[in-house]
């Protein structure tokens, strides 16, 4: 898990979050260079299916803009992680916490004042 985030990471540019039914979580943190992904890292809590999800995130996040990232779906992140039948919905979780780290990251462009705030 090369993207796996240890410890509490500081001056990202996004964050988001998203649970599935199952219980399982995935937090994504995104910094930008000029207006593109420079690196991507998550955060979990879940079975193994989870993590490969959130893996797959953030290795298609890298080198996007946060408005593309918000047009990735989940079929997209299934076509780079092999999960079983059955656990599609890890990708799903992986991308909805990709959508609120964008949509944050989005937000932080704006108001960047905002980010000494976190």
């Amino acid at each position: 898990m090369a993207n796996l985030l240890r410890g509490d990471p500081t001056d990202y540019d996004g964050r988001g979050g998203a649970a599935s039914d199952c219980g399982d979580t995935v937090e994504i943190f995104l910094w930008l260079r000029d207006g593109k992904v420079r690196e991507a890292r998550f955060r979990m809590n879940g079975c193994i299916n989870t993590a490969l999800a959130a893996q797959a995130t953030t290795e298609l996040a890298t080198g996007r803009s946060p408005v593309d990232l918000l047009q990735l779906e989940p079929e997209a992140v299934l076509d780079v992680a092999t999960l079983p039948e059955g656990e599609e919905h890890c990708a799903d979780t992986a991308a909805a916490a990709l959508h609120a780290a964008a949509r944050d990251a989005l937000r932080t462009g704006k108001e960047p004042w905002k980010k000494l705030y976190r």
